[in-house]
């Protein structure tokens, strides 16, 4: 930031930060034309996990997040880094229920070839955990990627998929 305007420029930030780890991973897109995050609303999944669930947590991953998981997955620093890259937004929300957690994970990429290229990242990364690994299923539509981990049939799994294409909003 000093470089590109001063202490003026890091002032200026201090009033108004980035607004997402991509901003501060690629400064470009806070210091030329702002790329803000998109906002990804997801539909209430309880109603498909059926009684008994709840909801326990919701958050936003973001780039580096998204970045740092695909490199543990895979073990893979490159991959990592091309995993994340392309972000445009996220959020992601667990359910549980008596020790057991559900997690449901909506994204949105720049582009149709980012969101593919995540999907197939994130498919091979939860394809090659250990057993006993629970179900899981991952699902791209346009720009749009939505993820679901837990200890459920894959019909449930389905449904939350289904729900996220019918539901989701993106802003």
């Amino acid at each position: 930031l000093r470089a590109a305007g001063g202490w003026k420029r890091v002032n200026e930030a201090l009033d108004t930060p980035p607004l997402s780890t991509e901003q501060i991973l690629h400064p470009e897109k806070y210091l030329k034309e702002v790329d803000a995050p998109r906002e990804v609303l997801l539909p209430d999944f309880a109603p498909v996990l059926g009684p008994g669930w709840k909801r326990l947590y919701a958050d936003t991953f973001g780039e580096w997040m998204i970045s740092v998981s695909v490199r543990i997955m895979t073990a893979d620093g490159v991959k990592g880094i091309r995993a994340g890259a392309g972000w445009d937004g996220d959020r992601a929300v667990i359910h549980v229920q008596e020790g057991a957690s559900c997690l449901f994970w909506g994204s949105v990429w720049d582009s149709e070839k980012d969101a593919e290229e995540f999907r197939e990242f994130l498919d091979s990364g939860l394809a090659a955990r250990k057993p006993p690994a629970e179900p899981y299923l991952v699902t791209r539509s346009g720009e749009r990627v939505f993820a679901a981990v837990g200890p459920v049939s894959p019909e449930v799994l389905a449904a939350a998929a289904k729900l996220f294409d019918k539901e989701a909003t993106i802003k």
